[in-house]
């Protein structure tokens, strides 16, 4: 797996300038909960699902899947009324891959 292209991939999916800055501050507050993963068979995939708490002490559904290989986003959603307006991933999106991603070690510390 290369951390390279996984944060990259986040930046770069990210609905707006600021939104992988906010989703950073959010894993490193402890505003994910529940954080379940589920690998793929042979490894190659994970799909995480969790609560986010939100800048307003709302709780969101949020679920990601990534290709660990490849270092590229499947899929993702949140309940927040910003997956819904905004193409790209929402902060609470972005907080639960990086909290999974801290989990194994890699990217930036939350």
């Amino acid at each position: 797996m290369d951390e390279k292209y996984l944060i990259g991939a986040l930046q770069n999916e990210a609905a707006l300038s600021s939104t992988y800055g906010r989703g950073l501050s959010l894993a490193r507050d402890g505003a994910v909960r529940d954080l379940d993963v589920t690998v793929g068979a042979l490894g190659s995939t994970a799909s995480l699902s969790g609560k986010v708490v939100g800048s307003r002490s709302s709780v969101y559904r949020t679920r990601v899947q990534l290709n660990l290989n490849e270092g590229d986003i499947l899929d993702y959603g949140c309940t927040c009324a910003a997956a819904e307006n905004y193409p790209g991933m929402c902060k609470h999106e972005i907080a639960l891959a990086l909290a999974y991603l801290a989990r194994l070690g890699i990217g930036p510390t939350v």
